[in-house]
Parts: structure tokens; C-alpha cells; sequence
């Protein structure tokens, strides 16, 4: 039995935020060229944690275990990516426009036999690679200082810092508001291209802390010696998370 076989998922459900007055988002150009586009996937890999894991957000939650996985057949040594980690994420073959039905952002926590991995799908009409990863640092964050609000009798507890306040208006070229886009056609479903990924096989390529700590250095050094200061100062930010 091959390993993908081995996952199976335990439930399913939908965590809805409160109710909140609602308004809409044109698309833009960008956001149809991506209508083909598949959802982004992100994947974090953890040893087994001592207490439980809990979640709580305004997306769908599945809940799966893999029996007999352990981290050593997710991340083998000098290999190409195993199989078994597309069943880590769901909504494999969606795309963008399938978030008319779809979730747009879905979290998968996989229990392993030796760790957890929490697997994130999100439409590309929701968000990009790097405000997705904003959000996952934002979450992560806030569940870190919840753990930690445990004060002494008699003292107040911390507040909750936040970071800082997602950028949610459109990007335009001349500084002003973003046209609404026009589509040639009445039916978008026209628009989408559902093609066979290309016989790839994705390599596993494993890098020591200390070589990641000299690669950021270098590139930070690089980043002042050419004046971005501003960039400097996010890697620097970067390599503290």
C-alpha cells in the first residue's frame, strides 16, 4: 500500500467568524489572470506537540491522521518530494474560479506518527503568497501570546501586540482606485484553462541553520551596500520569526 493511501481524514468543519457588515472587492486584471491559477498551498512540518492542537479562524477545518507516516517519509534525505504529501492538502485540483463553491482557505492538520503537519490551501483571489504568509506569522503570533498570558496572582495580564494592519485597498498604477475589470464574456467558465501539470518532480533540498544564517547576512550586507536600508531592515525582521 502506497503511503499516500494512509491518510485518512477524521472530520471536517467550518469555523465562521461573527457576523459583520459586508462589502465587496472588484476583481482586478491580476486577480482573473489567476482564475486558472491553482489554490496556493503552504505546509508546515512540526515533531509532536505535548498538548493538544486547537484552531480557531474563519475557514474550514479538516482533521486527518496518517497512520504509520512519520516525518523521515515526509522529508527524506537528497529526494524528490514523496507523493504522499499532496494528500496533506486539500482541494488538490482546484482552482481559482472553483472558489465560487469552494472554500477559499482551507487548514489541514495531518497527525503523524512522530509530528503534525499543518497543510494551508488558499484562492489566489484572497490573498497572495505574501500576505499569506503575513497572515500564518500574524496567527502564529497571537496563538504565541495566548499561550503565555498565564501572569502571576495579583499582576495584570499582558496585552496582545498585533502586528501591523493588513493592506486591504487595491493597488493601481496612478495611485488612484483600481478600475473595475470588464470581461469579454458572459460566462466565465470560458476563461479557464484546466491543464495537466507538467511531469515535474519537485526535489527535497535541506539547508543547516547556520547556512541560512549565512545566506541572510549576505544577502542583508548586499541589500545595504546598495542602499535599501528599508530591505535590510525586513530581512533582519524575517530572521527573528
Amino acid at each position: 500500500m502506497e503511503l499516500s493511501a494512509m491518510v485518512r481524514v477524521v472530520s471536517s468543519s467550518t469555523v465562521k467568524p461573527p457576523p459583520r457588515p459586508r462589502h465587496s472587492i472588484p476583481l482586478t486584471f491580476w486577480d482573473v489572470v489567476m482564475l486558472s491559477t491553482d489554490y496556493i498551498q503552504k505546509g508546515l512540518l512540526f515533531h509532536k506537540p505535548s498538548s493538544p492542537l486547537t484552531f480557531r479562524v474563519g475557514v474550514e477545518i479538516v482533521h486527518a491522521v496518517a497512520d504509520g507516516v512519520s516525518i523521515a517519509d515526509v522529508i527524506p534525505p537528497d529526494a524528490n518530494v514523496p507523493r504522499l504529501v499532496q494528500s496533506f492538502f486539500p482541494l488538490g485540483d482546484a482552482v481559482g474560479f472553483d472558489g465560487h463553491e469552494l472554500p477559499l482557505f482551507v487548514v489541514q492538520v495531518t497527525e503523524l506518527a512522530d509530528g503534525v503537519f499543518v497543510g494551508f490551501v488558499c484562492n489566489h483571489a484572497l490573498a497572495d503568497g505574501t500576505a499569506l504568509w503575513d497572515f500564518l506569522n500574524s496567527w502564529a503570533e497571537i496563538a504565541r501570546a495566548r499561550l503565555n498570558l498565564a501572569t502571576p496572582e495579583g499582576e495584570a495580564p499582558r496585552p496582545l501586540t498585533s502586528r501591523r494592519a493588513p493592506l486591504l485597498e487595491r493597488w493601481s498604477a496612478d495611485g488612484g482606485a483600481e478600475p473595475q475589470i470588464v470581461l469579454a464574456c458572459a460566462d466565465l467558465s470560458e476563461l479557464l484553462e484546466r491543464s495537466e501539470p507538467p511531469p515535474l518532480r519537485p526535489r527535497i533540498l535541506h539547508f543547516s541553520a547556520e547556512s541560512l544564517a549565512l545566506l541572510k547576512e549576505r544577502a542583508r550586507q548586499e541589500l545595504l551596500a546598495a542602499g535599501d536600508t528599508a530591505g535590510a531592515a525586513a530581512l533582519t525582521r524575517g530572521s527573528r520569526l
